[in-house]
């Protein structure tokens, strides 16, 4: 009895805002997220199956810690009004249809949340990583920088909806990389602090929210098709 009276009081303190909300985990809060969905609709592979899985722990209110891709982030600044996220390690394990294999980043991430009263945010970011293949040794490494802007809409505490325009490029001379043309993206294609932000965010339960993520990318200069991404999934959120 005195064990499900724990649950029960963690269940009613647990947070009521969106998850997305919070630019880094509050101290002693774990958060683990997937999502599910169809990738690369209209492209010239063809669709296939996407999927994004996330794990990540609070060790204070200004460093989180990320367990599923490791890494961990730094905030300065104060929350709710100008912040400040630097963070180092691995992020963006996919499915990768260029390399024929799960892919993931390993590298340094910059970025800054500045709110508008409680409703408004802009975020901007910036990440440098080597994209590496998992398990394949590749002769030249190959080299992502990906920078993003977007606008977060508080509809209440409960919902959330998230924005985002993004620029990025991958190429395996280093020399020769603003020589090529970058893809642009457009809908859920931010990652703040690690952690890829919803175009929609529903908290439905205390501990439970439901995510939806869908976006858009094209080559620059438009030389088409433009793909799309449509995932559906939740966020669970607990105290350890």
């Amino acid at each position: 009895m005195h064990a499900i009276s724990l649950v029960m009081l963690a269940v009613l303190g647990a947070s009521e805002r969106s998850p997305s909300l919070s630019t880094t985990l509050p101290g002693g809060t774990w958060e683990v997220s997937g999502a599910l969905g169809p990738k690369d609709i209209g492209s010239v592979a063809g669709p296939g199956f996407g999927w994004d899985a996330e794990a990540a722990v609070g060790i204070t209110d200004q460093v989180q810690l990320d367990i599923f891709a490791p890494a961990v982030v730094l905030r300065v600044g104060n929350a709710g009004d100008s912040e400040y996220l630097f963070g180092a390690g691995t992020w963006g394990v996919e499915s990768s249809v260029r390399f024929a294999a799960i892919t993931y980043e390993l590298g340094a991430s910059l970025g800054m949340r500045n709110w508008y009263g409680k409703a408004v945010a802009v975020s901007f970011t910036l990440d440098a990583s080597n994209t590496r293949p998992w398990g394949i040794a590749t002769l030249t490494p190959f080299f992502t920088l990906t920078a993003g802007a977007g606008v977060t809409l508080a509809l209440g505490d409960a919902v959330s909806v998230h924005l985002a325009l993004a620029a990025t490029n991958t190429t395996d001379v280093l020399a020769n990389f603003y020589q090529t043309a970058p893809r642009l993206g457009l809908g859920s294609v931010q990652r703040l602090g690690f952690r890829r932000l919803p175009l929609v965010q529903v908290r439905v339960l205390p501990m439970l929210s439901a995510d939806l993520f869908a976006d858009a990318w094209a080559d620059f200069p438009y030389q088409g098709p433009i793909a799309f991404d449509a995932l559906a999934g939740a966020t669970f959120e607990f105290p350890w």
